[in-house]
């Protein structure tokens, strides 16, 4: 029963029950936020509107290729490690080509140069990702995540000439922000604290230490943003990752009981 339909999808296992509820939240999450707001249209223009910026003004920044990169094969790991799904190459590919092609129906979105430099850099990467250990791979990924979040959290390092206070008030950005703004960042959030736990986990690391340190991390850079410019730091995203610590306990517990319950009914004459 482990495997359902034929060709690529033959490769498909049925996942463990340990973690794979949390991955498949994280992984919806980066499906709410890269094809945000879901409003397809029909109209050709806007389909060209959205091919414009590869051609017109391909630019590309250092940055912006290492974060799609990283995002990109984030993404493929988490749906080959955590949810055992497209194993086979190709049907990897496919998957993620997928998504980035249908940023082209949707209103407001485009597809840039980095995005799909990124896709074609993640497709290589993931290629050779089988070859290693699995937590040496989950630690050269977790390292790699753990700096994007430091440089994305810092951008664009410019020191106010003030500093601003710190917030204390939870969520407050989202409290004083549109809905369409706030609902995006709540899910890039969820897909980026979500998926650095999970990787931290899979490299060894007990949970408890896992959610401290990414709670740490996200406290000391939400007060490094308050001398910065354009920046305001704020409780929010250390209680954002200490929630999804809280679910991923939680989701892991109920599949160590259901696993334990399944085994002893399995020796049950």
């Amino acid at each position: 029963a482990a495997a359902a339909g034929g060709g690529g999808w033959g490769r498909v296992r049925v996942p463990s029950p340990l973690g794979w509820g949390f991955v498949a939240f994280v992984w919806l999450g980066w499906l709410g936020w890269r094809p945000f707001p879901f409003e397809p249209t029909i109209d050709l223009h806007k389909y060209w509107s959205s091919l414009k910026p590869l051609f017109r003004t391909p630019g590309l920044s250092t940055f912006d290729l290492f974060r799609f990169t990283l995002m990109w094969t984030c993404a493929g790991y988490l749906a080959r490690r955590g949810l055992n799904l497209a194993r086979s190459p190709g049907v990897l590919f496919a998957g993620l080509l997928f998504v980035l092609l249908a940023k082209i129906v949707i209103v407001g979105l485009v597809i840039t140069l980095p995005e799909v430099l990124g896709l074609a850099l993640a497709i290589v990467l993931l290629q050779f990702e089988p070859r290693l250990a699995p937590t040496t791979s989950a630690r050269l990924l977790a390292a790699l995540f753990v700096l994007f979040i430091v440089l994305e959290r810092l951008q664009p390092w410019q020191l106010a000439p003030v500093a601003r206070p710190f917030q204390w008030i939870p969520f407050y950005g989202f409290l004083h922000g549109s809905i369409q703004v706030d609902v995006l960042a709540f899910l890039q959030k969820f897909f980026f604290y979500g998926t650095l736990l999970w990787i931290l986990v899979k490299s060894s690391v007990r949970p408890s230490y896992a959610i401290v340190f990414e709670c740490s991390l996200l406290f000391a850079t939400s007060i490094m943003q308050t001398h910065l410019a354009h920046r305001s730091g704020e409780i929010g995203d250390s209680l954002l990752a200490a929630l999804i610590g809280l679910i991923y306990v939680a989701m892991s517990r109920r599949g160590t009981k259901r696993v334990r319950s399944g085994s002893a009914g399995g020796k049950r004459p």
